[in-house]
């Protein structure tokens, strides 16, 4: 194995970990009544799920020219990511004494997960990574944020009455795609190869740190207010 094959390996490792991790804290987090709950406004429940499951996709896919088989994220959602928030919220109502404890040992899991797969992912496509600048990569992922985020907006503010929190949680998750499992699916069915692997770790990158600035503004504005 080479020291790239080396470096690629733990880079998917990583990133399946912090997600399997992620979500299984999440599931120790919320009973399946707390989840369900926000179920009762349908039509905005309806609506968010085609928003980030066709619309911003399709527009991306316009944006970025690129594709992939519907049924390798449908396995990457069901094996990361539904069977550990099944887990998850097995645990909570079985070991409730417990699961505050576990919980707060998975997010370091995760964390440290993700500071690997980072890590290690951006040692193995450095040179790829250091060609995106002043490519149209990071232009199309400043669109495709900018896009994500105005589009997750409407629902919110045309269902969402005046209840400046559903505006928010609506233009956030938009927002905030679930890069990890596109990056498992380039490592895994692509062998993480470079072409793809590359500019998919920089749009991540750019999908973090744009929303994540924008969270913190929010929660800034909202203390003030």
């Amino acid at each position: 194995m080479t020291a790239s094959q080396l470096l690629t390996a733990l880079f998917n490792a990583g990133i399946a970990i912090s997600v399997g991790a992620t979500v299984l804290s999440l599931g120790m987090t919320f009973t399946v009544r707390e989840l369900v709950a926000p179920l009762h406004r349908v039509v905005l429940v309806i609506v968010m799920v085609v928003l980030n499951a066709v619309v911003i996709p399709a527009a991306a896919w316009g944006i970025a020219g690129a594709s992939i088989s519907a049924w390798q994220i449908v396995k990457s959602l069901l094996l990361l990511v539904l069977l550990p928030l099944v887990a998850g919220l097995f645990i909570r109502a079985r070991y409730a004494d417990h699961a505050k404890d576990w919980r707060a040992e998975l997010v370091k899991v995760a964390n440290l997960a993700l500071v690997i797969a980072l890590a290690t992912g951006i040692s193995a496509n450095w040179s790829t990574i250091v060609s995106m600048f002043g490519s149209w990569v990071i232009g199309a992922a400043l669109i495709i944020v900018i896009v994500a985020a105005v589009l997750g907006l409407l629902p919110g503010l045309l269902l969402g009455g005046r209840s400046a929190e559903i505006r928010t949680t609506t233009g956030l998750v938009s927002v905030f795609r679930f890069a990890s499992l596109g990056l498992i699916i380039i490592g895994a069915q692509l062998h993480g190869n470079p072409v793809y692997l590359g500019p998919a770790i920089t749009f991540a990158l750019v999908d973090f740190v744009l929303p994540l600035a924008l969270a913190v503004e929010i929660g800034h504005q909202g203390q003030r207010t």
